[in-house]
């Protein structure tokens, strides 16, 4: 992929969720139910460890951080949310005002994150990174922030399972963005929100070859496959989740 596609990407991103971010959390108020089995693990990791750091990367309008707190005595995390929406973590930080929230762009800057943590949690992220060589390096970076003994916990948005996401499109023109067939790489989609606005997002269905690539690369970097499972949506298919520990 071209660097100008890329950053028309990134761009085209940001302003999907600066423009929606109201209307976007208005229907995410309840967890995913892949997150009871994801909370399993956490506290077989709170056995091991009196306290755990977390990072939300993503974190849009901190729903996470609110199931967290329901199932965990609080006082046995630390949270951290990141995520580059400034409408969504205006919502995060009025809901929850005494915990951390980051404006940051997870994609093109992860690398600003300098702490290692506990439980690093991308939900709704991966499908948002452009272009196949940037998203190898972009996971091994991911793989540096997670502690010793530390859990991965990945989602890979499968939206081809669902017919609501039926019509993506391979070329978009976003105000003054356009973007065409020939400009992005295989698995490479465009979504609409609604019909009231003109507001695109770039999204990526992940291969099967690029799944097992990405356990690979994974595991060169000694983080060691713990769980994988399907759920969420009228489906519970919706989301692929992968979970993987560091055990240096």
């Amino acid at each position: 992929m071209k660097p100008e596609t890329f950053r028309k990407i990134i761009e085209l991103n940001k302003d999907f969720y600066n423009e929606i971010g109201q209307s976007f959390s208005s229907k995410r108020q309840y967890p995913w139910e892949g997150w009871g089995r994801v909370v399993v693990h956490i506290k077989t990791l709170l056995d091991e460890k009196d306290t755990i750091k977390v990072l939300d990367l993503g974190c849009g309008n901190g729903r996470f951080y609110d199931y967290l707190a329901s199932n965990l005595t609080t006082n046995k995390f630390e949270y951290t949310g990141c995520d580059i929406s400034e409408p969504l973590l205006s919502i995060s930080k009025s809901k929850y005002p005494n915990t951390e929230f980051l404006q940051l762009d997870i994609i093109s800057d992860l690398e600003k994150i300098h702490e290692k943590y506990d439980v690093v949690a991308c939900f709704g992220i991966t499908h948002h990174i452009p272009s196949f060589e940037f998203r190898k390096k972009w996971f091994e970076k991911l793989s540096k922030l997670v502690e010793s003994k530390g859990l991965l916990i990945l989602t890979f948005w499968e939206f081809n399972n669902d017919k609501r996401f039926s019509k993506s499109s391979r070329n978009i023109t976003s105000g003054s963005v356009k973007i065409g067939e020939n400009d992005i790489e295989e698995g490479d989609y465009f979504l609409g929100w609604d019909k009231k606005n003109n507001a695109f997002r770039y999204v990526h269905i992940y291969s099967e070859e690029e799944y097992k690539l990405l356990d690979s690369l994974l595991i060169r970097e000694k983080l060691h496959f713990e769980d994988t499972y399907r759920s969420d949506g009228k489906s519970d298919l919706l989301n692929l989740y992968k979970i993987y520990k560091k055990i240096t």
